[in-house]
């Protein structure tokens, strides 16, 4: 029988089949406090537009503050942490290289793609304000920002021309060679575990499970799982469950044990406890202020 593969591969679709580019406007706290890391084969483009945040990014922590840009290439295991009293708001634009035809075999795709595409160890791409291209990059960006939004005749064409500019102003011929590569395997391996809680998050996980899907022993599991997530598989499992909870509490009438037991957890009193941990009021009282919001409206 052959073996199943679970992956922690981001399941959303960033924009559309025919135009294969998502942007994010992302507020911290006021979205979430931590994202659990995930994946996914797009290349994804960031700017801080104010505040500073913790990324965790194949295993390593890294700042960002105000105006840095990060880019994160293909397959980048990679999660997000609000810093202790701290807030962030940021940019984002998400998109597959096929969009710049990174199927298609011609010098561009061979040269400069192929290469983003076939490492996976590589580490991020973060450029601070004081950096020589900054300038150019920053400006690049301001259009694809103006050209998204304002959406005119022709505005695919022109999206395309800017990031395609902004590709050849970022890429590096250090970032096209081959680079030490981190232990492959074993972040694959952390990754089928991940993927295996996203899948069985509603039912009872336990330690050696998930040590036994990833060929692990429990200790080098819990080890490795910590040191790529920075936070223990339980943290990461009560983290999923919490946001799926979060999501029907928003979105359905389920009663609050409906939710709680639905989600795997197994007792209400527990499920309000972190609940309230992690949101700073019980599930009652979240949906109550929702239902509020929604009858009077901000002015």
């Amino acid at each position: 029988m052959m073996e199943k593969r679970y992956d922690l591969k981001e399941k959303t679709l960033h924009g559309t089949l025919s135009m294969p580019l998502g942007y994010y406007l992302c507020h911290v706290p006021q979205d979430f406090t931590v994202l659990p890391v995930h994946w996914h084969e797009e290349i994804e483009i960031t700017r801080i537009r104010e505040g500073t945040v913790t990324y965790y990014i194949q295993s390593e922590q890294y700042l960002l503050n105000e105006q840095d840009f990060l880019v994160l290439l293909p397959f980048t295991l990679h999660g997000i942490e609000q810093r202790e009293g701290k807030t962030m708001c940021s940019d984002s634009f998400v998109f597959n290289l096929n969009m710049l035809g990174g199927t298609y075999p011609d010098s561009c795709a061979v040269t400069y793609f192929y290469p983003l595409l076939e490492e996976r160890g590589k580490v991020p791409v973060i450029v601070r304000k004081e950096e020589s291209r900054y300038g150019e990059l920053n400006k690049i960006f301001e259009q694809i920002l103006l050209c998204y939004t304002k959406k005119g005749f022709g505005y695919e064409l022109r999206l395309k021309a800017c990031l395609f500019e902004f590709m050849g102003e970022l890429l590096t011929p250090e970032m096209l060679s081959k680079e030490k590569k981190q232990d492959i395997q074993v972040l694959e391996k952390v990754k089928q575990g991940i993927g295996y809680i996203q899948e069985n998050y509603r039912e009872a996980i336990s330690v050696k499970e998930l040590a036994e899907v990833c060929q692990f022993s429990e200790y080098h599991f819990m080890r490795l799982f910590r040191k790529y997530t920075n936070m223990t598989c339980i943290d990461y499992i009560n983290t999923y469950r919490l946001s799926s909870a979060l999501e029907e509490l928003e979105n359905t009438d389920h009663s609050i044990t409906e939710i709680a037991i639905s989600n795997g957890f197994n007792t209400i009193s527990y499920f309000n406890r972190l609940f309230r941990q992690k949101y700073g009021m019980t599930p009652r009282e979240y949906r109550n202020n929702l239902n509020l919001e929604r009858i009077i409206p901000d002015s």
